[in-house]
């Protein structure tokens, strides 16, 4: 039976403190885990740039994070906005459903190393500017529904990979028809909606799960794969 094991948190707004980053650090050297969080890392508007840097990008190191997806605080309408973001982030931004050019930061898949052997990341960005909007007319990046990029990016991730995450900042609606649709991989690890799950939701066709908001906890999923079963076991860490 292989196990790969994952820690998740999303929307921390900032909001990651120092003893919460050692936790989270300690918790990943225990449990030979991958560090993931489903996007609002950040502490800045939506669709906004600040120029100062974000205390939060050095706990995040700490911690140890090895993928983030974009989230409405990672979102800019333009690719030197997000282009920004990424460079704040000691791991890699993943968007499977946008196209940012000339910001090399910003990745479609991540296919990280992991005890379990390799483990692609994608990630599903919300619709931040309403087409054929004002703003949409000053953006140079391209985002497509993300029910329409999964399936393909899905089938070339199973090719470069043992495991498939999917990171998700759709919100709990979109998320549930990802699962249902059978889009979400290996497990749907989702945010936008500061929903906290003590359990898997199961029985969707993708085990899906959310960790709450603002550093307060962090999920511990633990896949089992026997076969083509998977099995997941989740357990809710409160963090300092």
């Amino acid at each position: 039976m292989e196990t790969l094991t994952i820690l998740h948190t999303t929307d921390l707004h900032g909001r990651l403190s120092a003893a919460a980053a050692q936790r989270l650090a300690e918790l990943k050297a225990q449990q030979g885990a991958l560090l993931l969080d489903s996007g609002d890392a950040l502490p800045v508007p939506n669709a906004l740039a600040v120029p100062w840097r974000c205390a939060v990008s050095a706990r995040m190191a700490e911690a140890g994070y090895d993928a983030v997806g974009v989230g409405n605080r990672e979102y800019h309408f333009r690719s030197l906005g997000l282009h920004w973001a990424a460079r704040r982030l000691p791991c890699p931004l993943v968007a499977t459903n946008l196209r940012v050019p000339g910001a090399p930061g910003v990745r479609l898949t991540v296919v990280l190393d992991s005890p379990a052997g390799p483990v692609a990341v994608l990630a599903a960005a919300r619709c931040m500017i309403p087409p054929r909007s004002g703003l949409a007319r000053l953006s140079d990046i391209g985002w497509t529904d993300p029910f329409e990029v999964l399936p393909e990016a899905l089938a070339r991730a199973r090719e470069q990979a043992r495991w498939v995450v999917v990171l998700s900042h759709l919100g709990v609606r979109d998320d549930l028809t990802l699962a249902a649709r059978g889009l979400g991989g290996d497990v749907l690890l989702g945010g936008h909606d500061h929903f906290l799950t003590p359990r898997a939701l199961l029985g969707l066709g993708t085990p899906l799960v959310y960790s709450g908001y603002w550093a307060r906890w962090v999920t511990v999923v633990g896949l089992s794969r026997e076969g083509k079963r998977i099995t997941p076991r989740v357990e809710v860490v409160r963090l300092p």
